[in-house]
Formats: C-alpha cells, sequence, structure tokens
C-alpha cells in the first residue's frame, strides 16, 4: 500500500449516478457530448475547476479548495499533457459535465509519485496503462445517460492508443457520519456494468476536508482501484 501527500488536489469521483487533435461527438435529446484534447481541452479548463470546487465539498469527498487559480493550474498541466483527453456533456453550448482521463505514466509524480511500482507490484503494466481522474456530472443534469456517453468516448479514444488498461479510483463508506439520509451509492453499480473490477490496490491522498462540526482539517482518504482490461 501506498500513500501519496501533497497540497495539490487530487481525488477522484462524484457522480450522480466522459481524435488525438480533434474532435469526437455524439448528440441526443438536446445533450452532446465532445471529446476533446491540446487546445480544445484546455477551454474547458475553467469550467472543469468550477466543478471540482463545488462539487468535491460535497459528500463522499467533501474537499474544500476555494483557490480557483490552483486549481486551474492543476487541470491546464494535466490537459497539456500527450493524449490526456475529457470528455465533455453539453445541453445546448453550455457545459454540463466531463471525465478527465490522462496516460498513467505522465502523471507518475507530486500526489501520484511511485504509483508505477504500486502497479508493478500487482503485475499492472504501468506504462501500457491509462487512467480516469475525475467525473463530475452536474445534479441537475443527472440520470440522462451522460456519464454513459463520456465514458463510451473515453474507452473508444483509450483504445485507439492500443493502451492495455483503463483505471480509475474511488472512495466509498458504509457508515460516515456525514452521508445524507437517502444517500443512494451508484458509482459501483456503473462500474461493474461498464466491465471494471475493484481491485485490492489502493492509493492515499491528504486534502483539507470538512468535518462535521463544519471544520476543516488536513486528513487521508483511501482510494480503491478499479480496472477494465482490454485484453
Amino acid at each position: 500500500m501506498f500513500k501519496s501527500k501533497g497540497k495539490k488536489i487530487k481525488k477522484f469521483l462524484l457522480i450522480s449516478f466522459l481524435f488525438i487533435s480533434g474532435i469526437q461527438a455524439v448528440t441526443t435529446l438536446g445533450y452532446s457530448a465532445k471529446l476533446l484534447t491540446q487546445q480544445d481541452a484546455l477551454e474547458v479548463v475553467p469550467f472543469i475547476a468550477e466543478q471540482i470546487t463545488t462539487e468535491f465539498a460535497k459528500y463522499p469527498y467533501l474537499y474544500k479548495n476555494d483557490d480557483t487559480a490552483e486549481i486551474v493550474e492543476y487541470y491546464q498541466s494535466i490537459m497539456s499533457k500527450k493524449h490526456a483527453c475529457v470528455a465533455v456533456a453539453y445541453y445546448g453550448i453550455e457545459p454540463v459535465g466531463f471525465i478527465v482521463a490522462v496516460p498513467c505514466y505522465q502523471i507518475n509524480e507530486g500526489l501520484y509519485a511511485n504509483t508505477d511500482l504500486l502497479f508493478a507490484a500487482f503485475g499492472f503494466d504501468f506504462e501500457k496503462s491509462y487512467y480516469i481522474t475525475d467525473i463530475i456530472i452536474m445534479p441537475e443534469h443527472r440520470r440522462n445517460g451522460l456519464a454513459n456517453k463520456l465514458h463510451v468516448l473515453i474507452e473508444e479514444y483509450v483504445r485507439s492508443l492500443n493502451y492495455d488498461f483503463l483505471f480509475l479510483a474511488e472512495e466509498s463508506h458504509d457508515f460516515h457520519s456525514l452521508k445524507p439520509k437517502g444517500y443512494k451509492e451508484i458509482a459501483k453499480e456503473f462500474f461493474t456494468k461498464k466491465g471494471y473490477t475493484q481491485t485490492d490496490m489502493v492509493i492515499k491522498f491528504d486534502w483539507n476536508t470538512f468535518q462535521l462540526d463544519g471544520s476543516v482539517k488536513d486528513q487521508e482518504h483511501a482510494l480503491s482501484y478499479w480496472i477494465k482490461n482490454f485484453n
């Protein structure tokens, strides 16, 4: 088990339950979905940062970061990497959700330092692995199949680049004092339907976390890796 620690943001996944230099799109019922890379991807970074600030503050991540400039800088660095991409859902011309993804070997630093050793310990080829870092669908646009449409675009893109594995990591709590009444966790059901299998791999991050009394403190979070094997 490896621990990654640092000030910059990184966690994954709050959803209700996303070519190389171009745009791929699907459209349905007023919604459209596009896969963006390079300069096109950089243009949606302000929207990504806004949603990260808003949605990750909620359960289960309870993430506190009002430094939008820091978040923008981080995702600009992600989107500038070779083969990084973002699949974006639109309602009309307005973005309403996204999935951010990047080759694993390009983020083996900072918070993700030494994850190559973790992958090797479990027998996965780090150089052939691709990582979904974040998924957010705005609450008022959930239950329209957008996460599925975005994931299809991501998977098609990753397959076209001949990667063998698609990874993501998520945090969940069976019992938590801040878990909303009636909260239904559907991420695991979604991942399973998309062909992912939960692994024993765990990565740990520290981030500023809302507490029961409304205060904020730096707290460790353990996220479990899920994998989809294309072979």
